[in-house]
């Protein structure tokens, strides 16, 4: 509701903040997945899983991989643009 618009308006000065908070949403993110990672042997179904737990796992991974690169673009890309320099 902030910082996109912001970007689209090219951005300026107040937009280091809304850009912080999103990076620290990523870190958040990262952070729930290891604990699920952890819980779940590494999304690592037991051999007695049922189908809907191996496609559970499965959706996950898949979600993951997602949110990796959706993190990734942002990050690495995205917010770039609208930094200052150090």
């Amino acid at each position: 509701m902030i910082l996109f618009p912001a970007m689209r308006a090219g951005g300026g000065p107040g937009i280091a903040h809304p850009i912080a908070m999103m990076r620290a949403d990523h870190d958040d993110h990262a952070e729930n997945i290891a604990l699920i990672r952890q819980m779940t042997y590494d999304l690592t179904p037991p051999n007695h899983a049922c189908g809907s737990w191996q496609s559970l796992y499965g959706g996950l991974v898949a979600l993951f991989e997602d949110l990796a690169a959706h993190i990734a673009l942002e990050s690495d890309v995205l917010f770039p643009r609208f930094e200052q320099p150090a």
